[in-house]
């Protein structure tokens, strides 16, 4: 199966067939209705070929600076249930991100919306459209997502070993490979800090809020906090992060849909096999904080990640992360995030 982006008169022509057959006559709709305003100059059409032959069209147009709608989704019926729909809209999400939109909007029929939340749109309006032909129902998805990496020292980028700028190079950093990995479909914003505990939302969220709004519009943010918390006692201790761990995903509940929040739990700091009682301690309260905050992630219902099982690998303090340790974290976080936005 092959997927063009039509421009010659025969390749428009088979996104015509596809209408034609499967749509305007299985549903006795005059030509001149299936055919509308929309059908211009300015209108990109997307066509799936067997052998050269048309089997799936859907059709795109401007509908307002950043966003585009996506419409005309057919299928013929002896290939339909093989993800050639899915197959021609992404196509279509592709080439509109190419040309900068940031929005893709669709008219679903109101049987078909799963069709469409599996592929990451979300409803943006209650009530029905009453169409000619269909019910349908206005659903949209951000093309370019932003991600809003929440973290401390390890998100920063700090470097033990380098006594003059304390930081690894930027495109060293995890933060900086993910976002090389993932491409031009997401907006990479790290914003980590040497230091950085568990914020007290009760205390004022100023800061917090302003992290929010970077991801309202179908963004997600990614918070890898609780290490500071755990080390900066006289002996290492999970409960208080854990406690503030619960606060601050009833804030963010409250501010973000589920599947707009991931917590990951930090990689542990220490080790059980060295002589320091400190760091054989850090790393017992390490996982036990990783197992409290894979339950309270559960509760809330929204998206986890546990970097203990990624072997992300050290550097001589056993607390923050080699230069191979951003690059393997990177390399998990980047297939973490491909999986959750596919």
């Amino acid at each position: 199966m092959e997927i063009i982006r039509a421009s010659e008169l025969w390749e428009k022509a088979g996104a015509y067939y596809v209408r034609i057959q499967a749509m305007a006559r299985k549903h006795n709709i005059p030509l001149r209705q299936e055919f509308d305003e929309h059908d211009g100059p300015g209108t990109r059409y997307v066509v799936a070929l067997d052998e050269g032959f048309p089997a799936a069209t859907a059709r795109m147009y401007e509908t307002g600076a950043d966003s585009v709608m996506i419409g005309r989704v057919v299928v013929l019926p002896e290939y339909r249930h093989r993800g050639i729909g899915t197959m021609v809209i992404r196509e279509c999400e592709a080439w509109a991100l190419e040309e900068g939109y940031r929005k893709s909007v669709v008219e679903s029929r109101d049987n078909k919306t799963e069709f469409y939340l599996k592929m990451g749109y979300r409803f943006c309006g209650s009530k029905p459209i009453l169409g000619e032909t269909f019910r349908c129902i206005r659903m949209e998805k951000a093309l370019r997502r932003t991600l809003v990496f929440y973290g401390d020292s390890n998100t920063w980028g700090y470097d033990p070993a380098d006594m003059e700028d304390g930081r690894y190079p930027e495109e060293a950093c995890w933060t900086s490979i993910t976002a090389k990995n993932l491409g031009e479909r997401f907006e990479v914003i790290p914003e980590g800090q040497n230091g950085r505990r568990l914020p007290v939302v009760t205390r004022g969220h100023a800061y917090l809020d302003g992290l929010v709004a970077k991801v309202k519009d179908g963004g997600i943010l990614c918070t890898m906090l609780g290490t500071n918390d755990v080390l900066g006692l006289s002996l290492p201790d999970a409960s208080g992060p854990v406690r503030r761990m619960q606060e601050y995903l009833a804030y963010l509940t409250r501010e973000l849909s589920p599947e707009q929040i991931l917590i990951i739990a930090p990689v542990p700091s220490g080790s059980p096999d060295l002589p320091d009682p400190y760091l054989q301690a850090a790393y017992a309260e390490s996982r036990k904080m990783n197992d409290a905050f894979r339950r309270l992630s559960g509760e809330a219902g929204v998206l986890f990640a546990d970097a203990a099982d990624w072997n992300v690998s050290l550097a001589y303090d056993h607390i923050h992360f080699s230069a191979e340790g951003h690059r393997t974290f990177a390399g998990e976080m980047s297939r973490l995030i491909k999986e959750l936005t596919q």
